[in-house]
């Protein structure tokens, strides 16, 4: 049995990946990158204080964050809190367009747990975070078969870059 299981409640995870990671690394060097990574590991745990959020490192320069009981809708508020929050941090990032070290994030959702396996929920949102990524990064993306029910369910366009998931680049 897949691990959602047979729960009835809305599910939601986040892809997050640090931008441009691997040049900050050669840059300013591994103990920054450590520490950098501890910094938005701090950040992440601050946006996602609701009981029964989890984070965690999901490898590399990647996180991961589990919003049991959370629709697209508070996912989406969630992730642009995170990226808003790692942003403030202002981490000098040389090699970053915009000179401080940024985030994107890949977000899915399912109404009910019992509509998707967990393998399809990381799926969609790594396929959202590849699209972040490719539209410039610094941004969130909505898996595919989500955003429009997310633009139904908030007709007010949320606050920072956000996209439409495509296919993962080669």
């Amino acid at each position: 049995m897949d691990f959602l299981g047979e729960h009835h409640v809305p599910l939601s995870l986040l892809l997050l990946d640090v931008d441009h990671f691997k040049s900050y690394n050669d840059t300013y060097g591994h103990q920054m990158g450590d520490e950098a990574l501890r910094q938005i590991a701090r950040a992440i745990g601050e946006c996602t204080r609701q009981s029964g959020d989890l984070a965690a490192r999901y490898g590399g320069e990647e996180f991961v964050v589990v919003l049991p009981h959370a629709d697209v809708a508070r996912a989406q508020e969630v992730a642009e809190h995170i990226r808003e929050t790692v942003l403030e941090l202002q981490m000098e990032h040389s090699q970053s367009l915009c000179g401080f070290v940024t985030i994107s994030i890949g977000v899915s959702s399912a109404n009910r747990v019992e509509d998707m396996t967990s393998a399809a929920l990381v799926e969609l949102a790594d396929s959202a975070l590849y699209a972040a990524k490719r539209s410039g990064r610094n941004r969130i993306s909505i898996a595919p078969n989500l955003f429009k029910a997310c633009r139904q369910s908030e007709p007010a366009q949320a606050p920072g870059p956000t996209a439409a998931a495509g296919p993962r680049p080669a």
